[in-house]
């Protein structure tokens, strides 16, 4: 390490992960810098975890100029990324295949395009050339691994304050890589929770009545107020041990599960944990090689400065490659240049507003012209339309007129006629009914049944009374035939022509 320096973070100008004034927060790297003398040309973020998500999925293996669009499908598919934005690294390992498929386990870490818009903006404030932006865990896992003395199989868990990453790694490159949620804040609510109930007041984390901080003090986790976030935690990473070893039963098995994590926590989570895993957990201070000012204040410890280090150590090989997460989009780099390409624009627009108002005058005379014309035009229109409209009017109600007769009215003269030229002298009608819908019922009397079928013969050849069936037919104790037919009449007008030619 070259220089080491920390700077008070202007007010209002990050508010969470997001930043507000890129300006200002720009200014102060710029004055941090100077205060340094350092003549750096450009800069690697350490991105907080609390900024990004992670996803882990298994997919087929495929050449390294199509992973990256397969990871981003795979993002949008699954809701975790926008369609054409956002902002993700990831890290594209081998999967253990017991046929011949080759498949990938494919680790992201993703964020939004305005956290990384920010990120630039203020580099760009402060001189400095963007080159990476990496999540937080993975740069402290780097600076972990390359500083460690041995290189064997080696677990590292990550806690932050609702998550934690874990990482397994054999030796040589990244094996298995988790997020578990929970984190920092179970522990604070637990020791808030257990200082409560014996009656004391809440301090202030990293402080204690003996001048040490809480975090030396160890909460039993295995009592009610803290068994069930700590088991849960345990749970996990004991479950994602077991997952490993069946599904990578050719790796060599971690020696060791390092905590990569304050002080103040790494003794409860280890106590929590050690139960669990079938290795030795380790809490030692994994930034104790650095040779830099430990914080005064707070729960960071020096990790900070190991996240810082390990991001600045770039691509290390296959030992853990470089997740950089501030590639963006074409949509979003043009976004980013709208506002150079704004001002060019601007400048054209003010001649182009000239040459409109020069353009809108002459426009408004051909206007003018042209209104006039087609005010005459309506109003020919309007007379042409009031002379021709009486009588479209009266020929459209009487084809209404019509149409409602054809449905309702009866062909009542030419059902009779037919009946009256169908008739023989050995039968008598009784009843002759013409229904709605073109039904005919003809009821009556015959000497014999050849007079019957005779008269329904002849009624089948006049033009009147269509198929006329026998609907029944009687004879009583005395001999006397009764009948009935039915018949229609329905494609008949009320005049008795065939209706298709009369429409």
């Amino acid at each position: 390490m070259a220089a080491v320096g920390t700077t008070t973070v202007p007010h209002s100008s990050v508010d969470g992960t997001s930043i507000r004034d890129p300006a200002r927060l720009g200014a102060a790297i710029r004055a941090l810098l100077r205060g340094m003398r350092s003549r750096a040309s450009s800069a690697s973020v350490v991105l907080l975890p609390s900024a990004s998500a992670m996803r882990s999925f298994r997919m087929p293996d495929a050449p390294a100029r199509e992973q990256r669009l397969l990871v981003r499908g795979e993002l949008e598919q699954t809701g975790a990324l926008p369609i054409g934005a956002g902002v993700f690294g990831f890290l594209w390992l081998p999967a253990p295949t017991e046929d011949d498929r080759k498949e990938a386990d494919v680790f992201a870490f993703y964020a939004d395009d305005a956290l990384v818009d920010g990120v630039r903006e203020a580099l760009r404030v402060a001189n400095l050339r963007l080159d990476a932006i990496e999540p937080y865990s993975v740069a402290t896992m780097r600076a972990f691994l390359v500083s460690r003395p041995d290189s064997g199989p080696v677990a590292m868990l990550c806690p932050w304050e609702d998550h934690t990453d874990l990482c397994i790694h054999d030796g040589e490159q990244v094996r298995y890589m988790r997020r578990i949620p929970g984190g920092w804040d179970e522990i604070r609510y637990l020791r808030s929770a257990v200082a409560q109930s014996a009656g004391d007041g809440v301090k202030p984390l990293g402080v204690s009545d003996a001048g040490q901080p809480v975090g030396f003090a160890p909460v039993p986790l295995g009592s009610d107020a803290s068994s069930s976030s700590a088991n849960f935690l345990a749970a996990e990473v004991a479950r994602s041990f077991a997952f490993y070893s069946r599904e990578y039963k050719d790796s060599d098995v971690p020696r060791a599960l390092v905590i990569l994590s304050p002080r103040t926590f790494a003794g409860p989570i280890a106590s929590a944990i050690e139960g669990v895993v079938p290795i030795p957990v380790v809490t030692d201070d994994p930034a104790v090689w650095l040779d830099v000012p430990e914080p005064s204040e707070g729960e960071q410890g020096a990790l900070g400065y190991l996240a810082a280090a390990g991001v600045g150590l770039g691509d290390v090989g296959q030992i853990l490659p470089r997740v950089d997460t501030s590639r963006q989009e074409a949509a979003a780099i043009k976004r980013r240049q709208a506002p150079n390409v704004l001002l060019m624009g601007m400048a054209a627009s003010t001649v182009w507003m000239l040459l409109v108002v020069v353009a809108s005058v002459a426009l408004a005379f051909m206007q003018m012209s042209a209104e006039g014309e087609r005010i005459r035009l309506k109003v020919a229109i309007d007379a042409e339309w009031a002379k021709r409209e009486a009588p479209l009017r009266s020929q459209e109600l009487f084809a209404a007129a019509r149409r409602a007769q054809l449905k309702v009215a009866l062909p009542a003269p030419t059902v009779l006629g037919s009946i009256a030229q169908a008739y023989i002298d050995s039968l008598s009608i009784r009843t002759i009914k013409i229904e709605t819908g073109g039904k005919v019922t003809i009821e009556g009397d015959a000497a014999s049944p050849e007079s019957m079928q005779m008269f329904a013969a002849n009624l089948a050849k006049t033009p009147g009374v269509h198929s006329p069936t026998f609907d029944m037919m009687h004879q009583d104790e005395n001999g006397n035939l009764s009948f009935r037919i039915i018949g229609s009449c329905a494609d008949l007008s009320p005049e008795g022509m065939p209706k298709s030619g009369q429409e």
